[in-house]
């Protein structure tokens, strides 16, 4: 099938003994290996986008949270200690954006965790984890790990926060459950690593969107241009939506802005609605995660429930 739709040489299909010889993981029952991917440290991308952007003479004011926008001819960014007025505003602050009525529908604000265990080099050996493949499983609310350079494990997912309406922020972001969930997950996935101590945790709100696309495009004024909805996959999308989005700005029309992902963003229902909907939702592919697991069928309320949801996701 990956042949057939061109994939051959960038998607390969594993069987679960080639699977195990990746990471020796007892749950892997086939997989598929994406040779041209690669992992990459955050903290130390961000340091070096911000080192070549300064080089290029971009001025950058950190630390000045944007509190409203105020469009126009000029538009104006208006921040704590002062404004701002701009020709052209691009809008990339992801999550956040639901505070701005521009945008209090377009996504869903989701909160993951991520932990990280203590160094434990010699039993990573112990599973043939070679090199720095990335691996995920394959769950309605997916583990996804890495090794870090020092030998330890970071792993997230396994269940999702939500925040109510624009509140990023208070025990959403600090939930015990969500951190636990996450660190759960490998243990399931390499058993012989139950027990591990883990050392750090720390969770992100995501921007949610029916989708799970991101999207671009220009408001109705012309001059404020938005790239929102990364629902977690920023990291590898931001590229072209970069190209995008200097397109916008430039007024070009090329072929970046001729792409399915400019268009406004689909609507999701307002609050009080959305949040309990979105928590159904998660209990429900939480729920068959977790049946899956004890080798058990899926509940038949939840198996219903995600049926309409994956129905509407269409």
């Amino acid at each position: 099938m990956l042949e057939r739709r061109g994939l051959g040489e960038r998607l390969r299909a594993l069987d679960a003994g080639e699977a195990r010889r990746v990471a020796d993981s007892p749950r892997w029952t086939a997989a598929i290996f994406t040779p041209d991917l690669a992992t990459v440290q955050p903290a130390k991308l961000a340091r070096e986008l911000r080192r070549v952007v300064v080089e290029r003479g971009v001025r950058l004011c950190e630390g000045s949270r944007m509190v409203a926008l105020r469009h126009g001819r000029p538009a104006v960014v208006e921040t704590a200690g002062g404004s701002v007025r701009a020709a052209q505003v691009v809008l990339t602050h992801g999550a956040w954006a639901v505070q701005q009525p521009d945008f209090a529908r377009a996504f869903a604000v989701g909160i993951d965790y991520m932990v990280v265990t203590e160094p434990i080099p010699e039993l990573l050996e112990t599973l043939g984890w070679q090199g720095n493949v990335g691996l995920a499983d394959h769950r309605q609310m997916l583990y996804y790990l890495r090794k870090t350079a020092d030998g330890r494990v970071a792993i997230g997912g396994g269940a999702m926060g939500l925040a109510f309406g624009g509140g990023i922020g208070g025990r959403v972001l600090t939930s015990q459950r969500l951190a636990e969930r996450a660190a759960q997950g490998l243990g399931w996935l390499f058993p012989s690593l139950a027990g591990v101590r883990f050392e750090y945790a720390w969770s992100g709100p995501m921007d949610m969107t029916r989708s799970g696309l991101p999207f671009f495009f220009t408001l109705p004024q012309g001059n404020v241009h938005a790239g929102l909805g990364f629902s977690g996959h920023g990291l590898t999308s931001t590229k072209v939506g970069g190209r995008i989005l200097a397109s916008l700005v430039l007024g070009a029309a090329d072929e970046w802005v001729s792409l399915p992902v400019v268009r406004p963003p689909d609507s999701l229902p307002p609050e009080p609605l959305r949040w309990p909907m979105v928590r159904l939702a998660e209990w429900a592919y939480e729920a068959s995660d977790r049946a899956s697991e004890r080798g058990r069928r899926q509940p038949r309320l939840a198996g219903a429930v995600a049926a309409i949801v994956d129905r509407y996701l269409q």
